[in-house]
């Protein structure tokens, strides 16, 4: 007889969490955190090799054509949260520049944004708000729960 290891999961586990998603989707503030919109501070920004779609294959390599995407990470009361918010609406790029006034990438380190939850073809989507976030009382946290 065949024995496999196995690993109990604990049941507060969130559905979502047993199919990890590689980038912050909505569940993570409707599920995780219970909220419709958090604010953060953005941390870091990067261009990372995503794959839309995979029925769009490239005819040289047969394999599904890459894109380079923004994506903004920010931290969490535990450190930057693992998963950053993929950019690729225009209007979120627009609500971006809007919302924190930056012209280059490097000023929007240390920038506030809201992340809201909006909705797209009746699904949820996450959206930035082009309202710059209110400045915090002095001494209020403006990070999110720990993951």
């Amino acid at each position: 007889m065949t024995t496999f290891n196995s690993k109990p999961i604990p049941n507060d586990t969130l559905i979502d969490d047993l199919n990890p998603a590689r980038f912050l989707k909505p569940a993570d503030l409707t599920e995780r955190w219970k909220v419709q919109s958090l604010t953060v501070t953005i941390t870091r920004v990067a261009k990372e090799e995503t794959w839309p779609s995979m029925s769009d294959i490239d005819p040289q390599t047969r394999k599904p054509k890459a894109q380079w995407q923004t994506v903004l990470y920010f931290n969490t009361k535990s450190g930057e949260f693992p998963r950053g918010m993929l950019v690729s609406a225009n209007e979120n790029f627009t609500a971006l520049k809007a919302a924190t006034g930056a012209k280059t990438a490097g000023e929007l380190i240390g920038k506030r944004i809201t992340i809201i939850v909006g909705e797209f073809r009746h699904k949820p989507v996450l959206r930035i708000s082009p309202e710059p976030p209110a400045t915090p009382a002095l001494g209020a946290g403006a990070s999110v729960p720990a993951s």
